[in-house]
């Protein structure tokens, strides 16, 4: 396997088992291709460029939110921010 694709797999907050929409939606392959194209070359930029990915992604459903203080893709993002926090690369 890719180490670049293993490095994301087996990062606390988009790899396996977080439910991320890198470790739902993408395939190895396609992380693969998605880095190739990107350039990146170093498990480092590659974490980076999933959790960045996994921003977008939660940025995004922020934007369709209900818009109260306590729905659940507020919940979500400020989860997302703990695990952040948390896991800094």
């Amino acid at each position: 396997m890719d180490v670049r694709v293993e490095a994301i797999r087996e990062d606390p907050c988009v790899g396996r088992g977080t439910c991320s929409s890198t470790d739902e939606c993408l395939s190895d392959d396609t992380l693969s291709w998605e880095l190739n194209k990107g350039g990146i070359v170093s498990t480092t930029a590659a974490i980076q460029w999933a959790r960045d990915h996994e921003q977008m992604f939660m940025e995004q459903l922020l934007n369709t939110r209900w818009g109260d203080d306590d729905d659940s893709q507020l919940k979500e993002y400020a989860i997302w921010e703990k695990k952040l926090e948390d896991n800094p690369l």
